[in-house]
C-alpha cells in the first residue's frame, strides 16, 4: 500500500490492484485540447504534484481521464485550465475527501471518494464504466499554456529521429506567431527579437508525448515547408487496388501482387 498525506488526511492506495485499471489505457484523442494537454503536461505540472501522484504509485503523465474546464474560472492570459483525474483502489482514512492542496495560485489537487463530486471537475467521469466499490479519485486542476494560440500551421508529423527525452517519433510542428509567448514560457527570450525583426520565421517542433521543444530559424519566404504527400499517395494506391479487384477479382489481384508485379504504384516508382 502507498500512503500520502493530503492536508492532514492520509490517503492509502493499493498499487498492485490499481495497476489493472491502467492496462492498455491511453488517451489517444487528437483534438486540440487533449493534444495540448499531453504536450504541456511534463513542463507545466508543479514538481510537488508530480511527487504526490508518483508517491501513490500512479503515472502523472497518464491520468485516467482529463478534460478542459468549461466554466470561466481563474482566467490567465494565454493559458487554459485542465482538470485531470487518476482513479485508484484505496481509502481516505477517516474522511470522505481530503482538503484541497494548493501549489500556487493556479494549481491544486485533492482526493475524493465520491465519483459524482469528482465528476463536477472532470467531464464524463460519471459515465465511465467502472466498479465504484473501493475506488477513490485523485483530481488535479492545472493552468497550462495554450500552444495552439501561439503557433500557426500546427500539425502532427512523424519525425525521423526519436525524441531524446521519451523516445517518441511524433511531433507537433508549426511556426511561432509574431506575438507568441512561447519564447518566455520555454526560456528562449532571444527569439522575441527574431519575431519582432520579421526577417526570419521560427519553426518549432514539440514532442507529442513529453512536450520537448526544438526550434530553428528559417527564411521568411514560401514554401516554408514541404507538404507531406504520403497520405494522399496511399489513398491513390488503395483506390487503384479496389478498382482492380472490381474488374479482375480478388484472387487475380492477390496473384499479381504475390508475383511482384507492381501495377498499382506500391513501390512509389
Amino acid at each position: 500500500m502507498k500512503r500520502v498525506e493530503f492536508g492532514g488526511v492520509v490517503v492509502e492506495v493499493d498499487e498492485k490492484r490499481t495497476s489493472s485499471l491502467y492496462e492498455d489505457r491511453y488517451d489517444g484523442c487528437q483534438c486540440d485540447g487533449c493534444t495540448n494537454a499531453r504536450v504541456t503536461r511534463v513542463d507545466a505540472t508543479p514538481p510537488r504534484q508530480v511527487e504526490i501522484i508518483t508517491a501513490l504509485g500512479l503515472d502523472y503523465q497518464n491520468p485516467y481521464l482529463s478534460a478542459s474546464e468549461r466554466r470561466p474560472h481563474h482566467r490567465r492570459p494565454g493559458y487554459s485550465r485542465r482538470n485531470s483525474c487518476w482513479v485508484a483502489y484505496g481509502t481516505i482514512i477517516g474522511a470522505e475527501s481530503t482538503p484541497q492542496v494548493s501549489f500556487d495560485r493556479w494549481n491544486w489537487i485533492w482526493t475524493d471518494s465520491s465519483r459524482s463530486r469528482a465528476g463536477l471537475a472532470v467531464e464524463n467521469l460519471v459515465h465511465m464504466k467502472l466498479d465504484s466499490a473501493g475506488l477513490i479519485y485523485i483530481v488535479a486542476s492545472n493552468s497550462i499554456p495554450r500552444l495552439y494560440l501561439e503557433v500557426c500551421g500546427f500539425r502532427s508529423e512523424r519525425g525521423v529521429q526519436a525524441c531524446p527525452r521519451c523516445n517518441s517519433h511524433w511531433r507537433e510542428t508549426g511556426y511561432l506567431k509574431r506575438t507568441s509567448r512561447i519564447p518566455d514560457w520555454y526560456g528562449v527570450p532571444e527569439l522575441r527579437g527574431v519575431l519582432r525583426n520579421g526577417k526570419q520565421r521560427v519553426y518549432v517542433e514539440f514532442c507529442s508525448e513529453c512536450g520537448r521543444m526544438e526550434h530553428r530559424l528559417v527564411d521568411d519566404k514560401p514554401p516554408f515547408r514541404r507538404k507531406s504527400l504520403k497520405g494522399r499517395d496511399q489513398q491513390r494506391i488503395q483506390r487503384r487496388i479496389l478498382r482492380a479487384i472490381e474488374r479482375k477479382g480478388l484472387e487475380a489481384v492477390m496473384r499479381e501482387l504475390s508475383q511482384g508485379h507492381d501495377l498499382y504504384g506500391i513501390s512509389g516508382k
